[in-house]
């Protein structure tokens, strides 16, 4: 049994991937930054360098790390991410 990986993009350009696969749920990459996010997540940088955004700047401030690069035709890239899982109830110290 495959377990699908959440898959972050700038959703204005998903398009041609839900085009292909209407069944994917995409959330929007550029929201990571407030998010709490599942410990392994995908990325479709597609055209995010038009919208002025880094996602790598922004996954690795949330502690999160690159596993895998792959790069397809179109220029095409997906990345897989390993983020660092928070446990429920986890109080930030500094607001106690």
């Amino acid at each position: 049994m495959t377990v699908l990986k959440p898959v972050y993009m700038i959703l204005p350009s998903s398009d041609p991937v839900t085009y292909y696969d209407s069944t994917l749920t995409l959330f929007e990459l550029r929201n990571v930054q407030n998010t709490v996010l599942p410990e392994h997540i995908q990325v479709v940088p597609y055209v995010e360098e038009i919208y002025g955004y880094n996602h790598v700047e922004v996954l690795k401030k949330k502690g999160c790390i690159q596993e895998t690069k792959s790069t397809y035709r179109g220029p095409l890239i997906l990345e897989n991410w390993k983020c660092p899982l928070l446990l429920v109830g986890e109080a930030n110290v500094s607001t106690i």
